[in-house]
């Protein structure tokens, strides 16, 4: 007991140090046990020895206190950190993604595979390992007549190109990995500040989070979300039915978010967004063309300004006319329910072959 004290004494102050050894009481040294590793936790960031061991803290932490997410369908995972934080995934598409009879993987879902790998390199390059909240994401197809099916291994590339405090700008290429060929691209902005007590956490703690939530988290043992009664499930099992109703160049329909469209921090899942918007516009724009050419998307884009977390209304405006246009572009708007707040708003542009 002597030599804890003594040795707990060793870190106080000079002035307490000076103290007479009798006067320093259970107090002090229960303060200086509080204290003490908060003057050190600095150190506690050499742990992370390289950026890939960071993003593995870091996902453990987000899967493992909710791992019932959208992200989790995408089955993303890091490959390598290199060096500028450039992160490179190898990704075989799930079948489960891919939506149509064709196994074809809608531009959505890749986007909402941009929107996780993009968020990676910030979390490697940010001191305080700020994922942040998704303010634009675009992408686009290169070869829209050439679609990524299960059979296409793909290696993605995320890369900050610029990050301050506010704000960070992220690149992504999307490339076949047996040639080599560009096949898409992505751009996201993300807001970065998360809040003092976040921020201090993930800066500090995130070691300890980590193990926190690989060991004692409350989802810990979560089966595989994908799995419901030993059968299989897919995105659009996931999204579940939209009863949708089309006027002129309108298309409306009403979504429930839950738990499975979410994202760690709770809110609808970006990704989740971008799906629910694609499957309102080309029922839009399919109406509208009415079997007279069939339109292939070609380049989305989401803008985020608010969470949604309960019911959204859905709605998809059709521009352009399909007999004299080669292209229509849908807007999208998701809104709280009731003709609430905007939540996102989608561009979407269509080729009509």
């Amino acid at each position: 007991e002597n030599f804890v004290l003594l040795a707990t004494i060793s870190f106080l102050p000079d002035r307490l140090q000076r103290m007479p050894f009798e006067s320093v009481d259970s107090t002090y040294v229960l303060l200086s046990v509080l204290i003490i590793p908060l003057l050190y936790l600095p150190k506690m960031s050499m742990i992370r020895k390289t950026g890939l061991e960071t993003l593995q803290a870091f996902l453990g932490i987000s899967h493992g206190l909710r791992p019932e997410g959208f992200g989790t369908i995408l089955r993303m995972v890091p490959t390598r950190v290199e060096s500028g934080a450039k992160v490179i995934s190898e990704y075989d598409v799930p079948k489960h993604l891919c939506m149509t009879a064709e196994q074809k993987l809608p531009l959505s879902v890749l986007m909402s595979v941009f929107d996780d790998v993009s968020t990676w390199p910030i979390v490697v390059k940010d001191k305080q390992h700020r994922p942040g909240v998704s303010v634009h994401l675009s992408a686009e197809l290169l070869d829209p007549s050439r679609p990524i099916t299960p059979s296409t291994p793909l290696r993605i590339e995320s890369i900050v190109d610029k990050s301050g405090r506010m704000l960070a700008f992220c690149s992504i290429n999307a490339y076949n990995r047996d040639s080599g060929e560009l096949v898409a691209v992505g751009k996201h902005t993300k807001f970065l500040p998360m809040g003092f007590i976040f921020e201090f956490m993930f800066e500090r703690f995130m070691p300890l989070l980590s193990l926190y939530a690989s060991n004692f988290g409350p989802y810990r043992k979560s089966n595989d979300v994908l799995m419901k009664n030993g059968t299989s499930k897919n995105i659009l099992d996931i999204i579940g039915p939209l009863e949708m109703t089309t006027s002129g160049t309108k298309t409306e329909t009403s979504f429930r978010v839950g738990p499975l469209h979410k994202n760690p921090m709770g809110g609808m899942h970006g990704g989740c967004q971008s799906v629910v918007s694609q499957l309102v516009a080309e029922t839009g724009v399919g109406s509208l063309a009415m079997n007279k050419k069939r339109p292939v998307l070609r380049s989305m884009s989401m803008t985020y300004m608010s969470t949604g977390r309960k019911q959204c209304d859905v709605e998809a405006e059709v521009l352009g006319d399909p007999a004299t246009d080669q292209m229509l572009t849908a807007n999208v708007a998701i809104r709280r329910e009731g003709g609430g707040g905007l939540v996102s708003t989608g561009s979407f542009k269509f080729d009509l072959v």
